[in-house]
C-alpha cells in the first residue's frame, strides 16, 4: 500500500484553487451588496407609498365626516319640515 504523502510546496493547482475561491467570494459579496441596495430602495419606495396612502386615507376620512354632517343636516331639516307641514295641516283642519 502506498502511504499518503503531504508536500508543503505550493503547486499550480493550489494557486488555481485559491484564485477560484477568492473570485467566488468576491462575486458573492458583490451579489449580496447589489441585492441589499435593491432591497433598501424597495423599502424606501414602500415607505413613500405608505405615507401617500396615509394622506389619502385622512383625506377620505375628512370627506366622509363632511358627508355625514351634511346628511345629518338634511335629516334635521326634513324632520323640521315634516313637523311644520303637520302643524299647518292641523291648523287648516281647525
Amino acid at each position: 500500500m502506498t502511504k499518503p504523502e503531504f508536500s508543503p510546496a505550493i503547486t499550480l493547482g493550489n494557486v488555481i484553487q485559491i484564485a477560484v475561491l477568492l473570485v467566488s467570494v468576491g462575486a458573492y459579496y458583490a451579489s449580496t451588496a447589489n441585492s441589499l441596495e435593491t432591497i433598501t430602495l424597495q423599502i424606501e419606495q414602500a415607505r413613500i407609498d405608505r405615507r401617500d396612502m396615509d394622506i389619502r386615507m385622512r383625506l377620505l376620512e375628512t370627506q366622509a365626516a363632511r358627508t355625514d354632517e351634511r346628511f345629518a343636516s338634511i335629516l334635521t331639516f326634513m324632520a323640521r319640515s315634516d313637523a311644520r307641514q303637520e302643524r299647518l295641516e292641523r291648523e287648516k283642519k281647525q
